[in-house]
């Protein structure tokens, strides 16, 4: 209720308990004038003229309070709480709401006081927990489909060193699959993830080396398990040397020959095979030196310079390699596959790398895509036999084994890698005679003689 409607409720009250009763009070006057008889009638007239001011006064008050006035304008004030809700408040003001008479109409009390518990049963409740916006964002977006829409910058240059590419695009919240093909998709690498770096859900940024020559691109994204997968081709662009150019010479001016007193220094720009040259050695004399940190700078160096330097890739992927860097190594050694395909130190190093990463399926594809000549190269088909051993593959193994020791016959280990695999085929008499001849080839320790010894005996019985 409003503070008018209890001032008037208040009033009424008022007038029902006193000033409707004036004949009580005029009875209670003369009763106190019949006990004093000893008044006058001077007293009764002051008596009169007191009660007549109490009743102009009265008057005054209840005319200055809107009691007798006909028409009485008031606004009920808008909610503070729900500034929201602009229309409803308006609708619950009430502009020139009219009384007549004294009393306020309770129609209009009353729709106030609807509008206003409309109101408040609109206010929707604080949760109890409040998720952040991002995390919201988040989970609508995984379900979001994968966009590329650009790569920056353009046209890509390769360079032969690591750039940072820009990809542009929706729905790129991690975890990702990234997958870089070239050549026609003859290639491919999937990228690791420091490779990877998500901006936002529209910007990605790559760590990739595009090698060093003209080729054909295909960026695939994908979530691990997820089926849809975006896709963007895009061309690379290998950096030209400029020719130099060549300035005009000026004019000769004709001078009085001056007598040279002194040798003078000349500087020569040098070729880029000549800085090749020179960062090569350079980087074999800090690796002499046990400076190996700044070695690998020159290293770097050289590649930049020259791409297909096979002598200084694989030197560098050799020191990654015993650093235990294989991500980098491996790297290092796919783009050189790129332009040597073939080349089998990178086969073989990179089949290491997997070996050390306990990825011996990998390793052993990679080894069985080539078949160089064993007699060049029997370190490649002694770790194809070893992992051939170490995966139970004992047939393969053995025919690899029996490939060397036809062109190392005096491999002591050869011999008892064959013995190990034929007895592991129940082959136990070609073992038995693999075992001693290793023990009548030099090479062994004596643990591996010991061990060869207990094999023989083992099958002998």
């Amino acid at each position: 209720m409003s503070i008018i409607n209890q001032m008037l409720k208040d009033l009424e009250q008022r007038r029902a308990q006193g000033f409707d009763n004036n004949a009580d009070m005029l009875d209670n006057l003369d009763a106190g004038a019949a006990v004093g008889a000893s008044s006058n009638s001077s007293k009764n007239i002051w008596l009169v003229f007191i009660l007549f001011f109490l009743l102009v006064g009265l008057a005054a008050w209840l005319y200055l309070s809107g009691y007798f006035q006909k028409e009485k304008k008031f606004i009920v004030a808008k909610p503070v709480q729900i500034v929201e809700h602009k229309s409803i408040i308006q609708d619950a003001t009430i502009k020139g709401d009219q009384l007549e008479g004294s009393k306020l109409k309770d129609e209009k009390l009353k729709s106030i006081e609807e509008n206003l518990e409309a109101l408040e049963s609109k206010i929707e409740p604080v949760p109890d927990k409040i998720v952040p916006l991002e995390e919201q964002q988040q989970v609508v977006n995984l379900n979001d489909e994968i966009k590329i829409s650009a790569i920056l910058p353009s046209p890509l240059r390769a360079t032969g060193s690591r750039e940072i590419i820009t990809v542009y695009g929706e729905g790129f919240i991690e975890p990702l699959v990234v997958t870089m093909e070239w050549n026609g998709t003859h290639s491919f690498k999937d990228l690791e993830g420091w490779q990877v770096k998500v901006i936002s859900d529209t910007e990605l940024q790559l760590h990739v080396n595009l090698g060093k020559k003209d080729d054909d691109w295909r960026l695939l994204i994908k979530r691990p398990g997820g089926e849809q997968q975006a896709d963007y081709k895009f061309s690379v662009l290998a950096i030209k040397q400029e020719p130099a150019e060549v300035k005009e010479k000026p004019a000769e001016i004709i001078t009085k020959p001056k007598i040279e007193t002194s040798f003078t220094k000349t500087n020569r720009s040098l070729s880029q095979d000549d800085q090749v040259r020179l960062a090569y050695s350079k980087a074999s004399l800090l690796i002499k030196q046990g400076k190996i940190n700044k070695a690998k700078q020159s290293l770097r160096q050289v590649l930049s310079l020259n791409f297909a330097h096979l002598k200084a890739r694989q030197t560098l992927a050799s020191i990654l390699f015993r650093e235990q860097a294989y991500d980098e190594a491996i790297e290092v050694l796919e783009l050189g596959s790129i332009q040597h395909p073939k080349h089998v130190p990178f086969t073989l190093l990179l089949a290491r790398i997997y070996t050390e990463r306990g990825q011996d399926p990998l390793a052993v594809n990679l080894l069985e895509r080539l078949q160089p000549a064993v007699a060049s190269n029997s370190e490649y088909y002694a770790l194809l036999a070893a992992l051939y051993q170490r995966s139970a593959q004992y047939n393969k193994a053995a025919g690899v084994y029996k490939k060397l020791l036809a062109s190392f016959p005096s491999r002591a280990v050869w011999w008892m890698g064959l013995g190990l695999s034929l007895q592991s085929l129940q082959q136990n008499k070609d073992a038995l005679d693999a075992y001693k001849r290793s023990l009548q080839t030099q090479g062994l320790t004596a643990e591996l003689r010991r061990f060869i010894k207990t094999r023989i005996e083992q099958l002998s019985n």
